[in-house]
């Protein structure tokens, strides 16, 4: 599901098929199309006599950071999980998988509700069945609950659509996020046009306002038809080539998993591709289609997201493609009940395997960028070399043109250099791949692999259900 929309056709600015050009001005800093962010400072040796408290920052980074000792020691034995949580809220860190309508701030929704004379109390906005123990039918009726609220709050209202955007960029850039690819389908609000131009228009105001890059990924819905395929498409494909600024920089395959084609689909996507548009695709979410798991490995997109149901076979030729992979931890814990120690993560690490760490919905799951990489430390007992090349190397899939990857990489190093100690960078792939460097098993990481959740065909079902109408999938 995607954000809000134009409740009738003078509210949304309509724009000709050859005018895809911002309605809005966007913050522009000499010749470039997006906000610089401020490097930081270069770091400075501590005074050998200097002891500040472990609440205060000194000169040269955060007090813990001389507590790092080694490398190549897992930080959990280095640092406290208050400590750790600190590093990682000040982490230089990216996002590529995070769709809009799970951005949407429960504070708003409870007002939106407000406003509309209803009892927030009574609605859902959150999931609670989000651990790996809880049943997948409780987590998918929470899930349709939560998506019907926020659709129906959101979907029909361009300035709540506006709203929306400038919260979620503004969430991220708080939780320091550097560089965000936010995902959309295309409302017909009152055409997917014009739905198009205001979502770019506002998320050039609110990077400029956050102090953050922005970029746009256009989702097709597989469960859809695919003349609505070739249409989103069609639309993207005009865009990109039409605008004056990098913002939509790729197309993306979401939606029910259980149904839909990617045969069908795929022409679309290589025309998209065709026209300069990078692709990304939700990928083994989909258990026993090893099939069609193997021609998207065949397509070589991009990147791809979740990699949950992968036999031995198709994670060997994901290694063998080297295409990066996003991953949610909390999602997969939540949606496939993956307990987080079971997840792809650890394996992508261990095979030296580009992962970029994801939030996929994070309102909807409650959770943030930090709080993955807070999760990733604990549970797969990181140090800080991993870390390092797990930060570095999330930059490996953004989709933003070379120029601003250079600049990301190097304010990038600046920031993990004023947090971790300057040997962390110094490559070194036996110490950096010593998590679970075996094949994964044949059923794929999540419930067939132990995680201990019991599938019926009921949650089967249901699932297919709760993707369909909530339209908002993982």
């Amino acid at each position: 599901m995607s954000g809000g929309s134009a409740d009738s056709p003078s509210q949304a600015k309509r724009t000709s098929s050859g005018s895809w050009k911002a309605t809005r001005d966007t913050w522009i800093k000499g010749e470039s199309s997006e906000p610089a962010p401020a490097p930081s400072p270069e770091p400075v040796k501590s005074s050998p006599s200097a002891s500040p408290s472990p609440q205060r920052k000194s000169a040269g980074g955060p007090a813990w950071k001389n507590l790092i000792t080694d490398v190549d020691a897992p930080l959990t034995k280095q640092l406290s999980e208050e400590q750790i949580a600190e590093l990682c809220k000040m982490l230089p860190k990216i996002e590529l998988h995070s769709h809009l309508s799970g951005c949407v701030r429960p504070e708003t929704l409870s007002e939106l509700l407000k406003a509309a004379g209803e009892d927030p109390g009574a609605a859902r906005f959150q999931l609670s069945a989000v651990s790996a123990t809880h049943s997948m039918e409780d987590t998918w009726k929470e899930t349709v609950e939560a998506f019907e609220t926020i659709r129906r709050l959101t979907a029909y209202d361009v300035t709540v659509l506006k709203r929306v955007i400038m919260e979620a960029v503004e969430d991220f850039a708080k939780d320091g996020c550097m560089y965000l690819e936010l995902r959309t389908g295309l409302k017909k609000l009152p055409d997917r046009r014009t739905f198009l131009s205001e979502v770019v228009s506002t998320l050039e105001v609110a990077q400029g306002k956050n102090n953050i890059v922005v970029r746009l990924l256009v989702s097709v819905d597989r469960g859809a038809s695919v003349e609505d395929a070739k249409e989103t498409i069609d639309v993207a494909i005009e865009a990109f080539k039409a605008q004056g600024k990098e913002m939509i920089v790729g197309v993306e395959m979401g939606g029910n998993p259980l149904r839909g084609d990617w045969a069908q689909l795929e022409p679309h996507f290589a025309r998209a591709r065709a026209a300069g548009l990078k692709v990304s695709l939700h990928f083994a979410e989909n258990k026993g289609c090893s099939a069609e798991h193997r021609r998207i490995l065949a397509f070589a997109p991009e990147r791809v997201g979740h990699a949950v149901y992968m036999d031995a076979g198709v994670a060997r030729a994901l290694r063998e493609s080297k295409i990066p992979v996003e991953v949610c931890v909390t999602c997969h814990e939540a949606y496939y009940k993956v307990a987080a120690a079971r997840n792809v993560l650890g394996w992508l690490l261990g095979a030296g395997h580009c992962a970029v760490l994801c939030c996929d919905n994070p309102a909807l799951l409650n959770t943030s960028l930090s709080r993955e990489y807070a999760r990733a430390i604990l549970t797969f007992a990181l140090s800080p070399r991993q870390l390092h090349r797990l930060v570095m190397g999330s930059l490996e899939g953004v989709f933003c043109e070379g120029g601003s990857q250079t600049k990301l990489s190097s304010l990038f190093r600046i920031k993990l250099l004023n947090l971790l100690p300057p040997a962390a960078a110094q490559r070194d792939p036996a110490k950096e791949q010593t998590l679970l460097t075996s094949p994964p098993p044949s059923a794929g990481f999540s419930v067939a692999a132990g995680a201990g959740a019991v599938v019926t065909a009921a949650a089967v079902a249901l699932v297919a259900a709760a993707l369909l109408k909530a339209k908002a999938p993982p």
